[in-house]
């Protein structure tokens, strides 16, 4: 009589057992969740009402004639809850399949969460192919069916492991169960270490309390005649190199270009489009998004003139101190 063996669901996972192409999907796939998850958290804009970058404002853009919009909105009606599930979901999933702890459920999860922001953040992007969550989609899948017990699935076909437990009808040995316990105590570890990365991830974003320098204290004190506002580049920065990056009021990426004659126009990084932050092409003085390729006139009021994206940037208002030469948010 032969001995049983547990199923592949039972056992963790290790590199060797899968095939190259398995673990080329398995370490990107892991590893991109898992930076999705921190991004998220470390964003210092996406939880707080009112940035550009808030899960508040995404869900309801891309609630906009989406497949899924019903469940956007109900997620809108809770968004901090909502991206932060979205953010711990992504670390758990990426941990949990970077270390083969459930590794058929991981992947499970991580192709439903693709479809999901398939249907929803990246539905809009034409052509399709553009569209990354489209193609994760797929390469979930792809990882899921490289798993034994999937393919048994699929044809329908039981793999000898589950034949021979019908046969002998033998209870589960003490390692099966074992390895059962390991699973269960695995997968609170990914947890745990999911709520960590969370937690460390949300901690770095927070953006750096604003101090008054001795420097504004002096001209306050002196009554220099100064915009009100914040401090983002210096003119001769921004006529020198084209465009200055900073952070906006709200937290949230923005820049400030030349226009030439000394003037300037400050705009939001985060595209219209899906939410990629844009950079300033000092060849062809356009902004431009690198995730796909739509580009913004800052001359002309960050117009769209290229890509899919549906609307311009948003302005920032800002204003030039002409006795120091300082850019202020105002």
């Amino acid at each position: 009589m032969s001995n049983a063996t547990s199923p592949p669901t039972v056992q963790l996972l290790s590199w060797p057992q899968q095939s190259w192409t398995a673990r080329i999907l398995r370490g990107w796939l892991g590893g991109t969740f898992v930076y999705a998850g921190w991004q998220k958290l470390s964003d210092p804009g996406f939880l707080k009402s009112g940035t550009a970058s808030y899960i508040g404002l995404q869900l309801s853009n891309f609630a906009k004639g989406s497949p899924i919009a019903p469940f956007l909105h109900a997620a809108g009606h809770a968004p901090v809850l909502a991206g932060v599930g979205t953010a711990l979901s992504e670390i758990a999933i990426g941990l949990a399949t970077l270390a083969g702890i459930l590794p058929e459920l991981a992947a499970l999860l991580g192709m439903g969460l693709s479809l999901t922001l398939w249907l929803s953040a990246t539905w809009h992007v034409r052509p399709y192919f553009l569209g990354s969550d489209s193609i994760y989609t797929i390469a979930w899948l792809a990882y899921l069916v490289s798993f034994p017990m999937v393919l048994a699935l699929i044809s329908k076909q039981p793999t000898t492991t589950t034949k021979e437990r019908a046969k002998n009808k033998t209870a589960p040995t003490l390692q099966q169960s074992l390895t059962d316990r390991r699973q269960l105590l695995g997968g609170g570890v990914i947890i745990a270490i999911s709520l960590v990365v969370g937690g460390i991830a949300s901690a770095l974003g927070k953006p750096p309390e604003k101090v008054t320098t001795k420097r504004a204290s002096a001209k306050k004190a002196s009554g220099a005649n100064q915009p009100n506002g914040t401090v983002v580049a210096s003119l001769a920065d921004v006529q020198s190199q084209g465009a200055v990056g900073f952070q906006d009021a709200n937290g949230s990426p923005a820049v400030v270009v030349s226009l030439g004659g000394g003037a300037v126009a400050a705009y939001s990084r985060v595209c219209t489009h899906a939410g990629c932050s844009v950079d300033f092409d000092p060849s062809s003085k356009q902004l431009i998004c690198p995730c796909h390729g739509a580009t913004y006139d800052p001359a002309h009021g960050a117009q769209v003139t290229g890509g899919p994206a549906p609307s311009p940037l948003s302005a920032i208002k800002v204003s030039i101190d002409k006795t120091t030469g300082e850019i202020y948010q105002v």
